[in-house]
């Protein structure tokens, strides 16, 4: 069982304090919802029922389950994408 607290003797039966000091500690990241979408691939898969995966973050722009587009590398566009899951 986790327990965290503010206080050594005053501990709760939740992790609710070290989440709230992660989100007080840390700045939200800074991105450009109006620019092009950008998303930095950081990890690849395969799943047998959605196909191919790219997991990674935003960098700018907007992006939501369903929608559509493609990406590419240095020569072009390779393929399609539809966000499953954000």
């Amino acid at each position: 069982n986790g327990q965290s607290g503010t206080e050594p003797d005053a501990l709760d039966d939740s992790m609710s304090h070290v989440l709230d000091a992660v989100i007080e500690a840390i700045p939200a990241p800074v991105v450009d919802a109006e620019a092009p979408t950008q998303l930095l691939v950081a990890n690849i898969d395969f799943d047998d029922f959605k196909g191919k995966l790219g997991i990674g973050r935003v960098r700018s722009g907007k992006l939501k389950a369903g929608d559509g587009g493609s990406f590419g590398a240095m020569k072009g566009p390779d393929d399609t994408l539809r966000p499953v899951a954000i």
